[in-house]
């Protein structure tokens, strides 16, 4: 899924109060441009339209912006004036429910925020992460199948480790024991 369509009217500050764009097509969004184009100003009107203020890079939203975004399959979000709404081209929804289709549509916020790379690496979302909630992301990101095959590897090995414990403990600590026990000085070597 891609975005085809983008209108920002409003948004944060008032050297850019409208982008729309019509034409957005291929794999990947990069934006570039000299300083004060408009390029963080996108990334996070992308963000507020998808999740809200809080997912923001370092920038709030003005009052009186609108953000509306059109996917190739024709959904469109829209978040704007205190209000949020999803159309998916059959029904739209609002609020909370609106919230809950974009969800379903493309996932959760702290998955796909992850997706946006801000020039500021210390305002990376995976730069506030620790160490063990970056492992989890990038589990999550990478597929839940993956992450059961790690699960089932790690109850694999501590079940190993258990097995390892006990043949210490049943066989070896005996023979172990027996040795301990012979008496060296009375080996004689064979003539």
């Amino acid at each position: 899924m891609k975005i085809s369509r983008l209108h920002i009217d409003g948004f944060a500050v008032e050297d850019y109060q409208r982008i729309t764009k019509e034409d957005i097509a291929g794999g990947d969004l990069l934006l570039k441009g000299g300083n004060r184009s408009g390029k963080t100003l996108t990334i996070n009107a992308l963000l507020y339209a998808l999740y809200g203020p809080q997912a923001t890079l370092g920038i709030q939203s003005g009052r009186t912006s609108t953000v509306e975004i059109q996917f190739d399959n024709g959904h469109q979000p829209h978040r704007g004036g205190g209000g949020r709404s999803y159309d998916d081209g059959t029904e739209e929804v609002e609020k909370e429910a609106a919230e809950d289709r974009l969800e379903e549509l493309i996932g959760p916020e702290d998955i796909t925020t992850l997706q946006f790379v801000h020039s500021e690496t210390d305002k990376l979302p995976l730069s506030r992460l620790s160490k063990p909630q970056l492992i989890q992301s990038i589990r999550q990101i990478v597929g839940s199948n993956l992450q059961q095959e790690l699960e089932d590897y790690r109850d694999e090995r501590d079940s190993l480790e258990q097995e390892i414990e006990q043949v210490r403990r049943t066989e070896l600590a005996p023979v172990q024991r027996e040795l301990e026990e012979i008496d060296i000085g009375q080996v004689r070597k064979p003539a």
